[in-house]
């Protein structure tokens, strides 16, 4: 399997601009997205890719407007917040993640890894990765997806660029692309 370069998968910003426009004149479209979106549509694929069985499907369409979805290192089938994510962690000291958000409003992904960590009696969640191999793997399969998919994936400052003229129901006026595409919320970009 030949897998392109990064260079040529993100979208140029006024392409992603563009896009915005285009939907952010109609009304909300949440209803649509819980009540017709196949919520597990991306999950075979995502499996190809990443090599693994088991996906975290944490796709909720009630302010988000993309599928969700989280990939442990190793394919374990560990979800946060149920049996056996904390006594894993705990029990062998860390557990690398990588979230995958694809926009049900436009072709466009964007993805963070996570590590979980044991910190004396806690766990605590930072953003990055500091296994290389992993993240070269992780980097490797989502370019592959979009190559795939005809998707793009939008940069970090790209992702972090105020909108304006539109206002959201939860981030109200001068939402960021984050919150257009992926999730109207308070934080304009949650990584």
């Amino acid at each position: 399997m030949v897998i392109p370069s990064d260079s040529d998968m993100y979208a140029p910003y006024n392409r992603v601009k563009k896009s915005i426009d285009q939907f952010t004149k109609e009304h909300s479209i949440s209803y649509l997205l819980e009540k017709y979106i196949e919520k597990n549509f991306w999950v075979n694929e995502l499996c190809n890719w990443f090599c693994v069985e088991n996906i975290d499907n944490l796709t909720d369409f009630n302010y988000s407007r993309c599928f969700n979805y989280a990939i442990n290192e190793g394919g374990l089938e560990l979800f946060v917040g149920k049996n056996g994510f904390t006594d894993y962690v705990m029990e062998k000291g860390a557990l690398n993640r990588v979230h995958v958000m694809i926009s049900a409003l436009a072709p466009y992904v964007a993805y963070q890894m996570v590590r979980y960590e044991r910190r004396g009696d806690s766990i605590v969640m930072e953003s990055g990765e500091k296994n290389y191999e992993w993240r070269e793997r992780v980097n490797s399969s989502v370019i592959g997806l979009c190559k795939s998919n005809n998707l793009l994936m939008i940069g970090d400052k790209d992702l972090q660029r105020i909108v304006e003229g539109v206002s959201l129901e939860l981030h109200g006026p001068g939402p960021s692309v984050f919150n257009i595409l992926f999730e109207d919320g308070a934080s304009a970009y949650p990584f």
